[in-house]
């Protein structure tokens, strides 16, 4: 098998990178176009 087993960032264009600044729990809690930067990062399919 090649590749990865595992993933861990984010799904959108850009992001901040700094834990603090990751106020919102997921892409649904997003209301305006910068906000998706500040969405917890994904580990597989789980927020953390």
């Amino acid at each position: 098998m090649r590749g990865f087993m595992d993933f861990f960032g984010f799904l959108t264009g850009g992001h901040r990178y700094f834990p603090e600044e990751w106020t919102l729990a997921d892409e649904y809690e997003v209301t305006s176009q910068y906000e998706a930067y500040s969405t917890k990062l994904l580990r597989n399919d789980e927020r953390v």
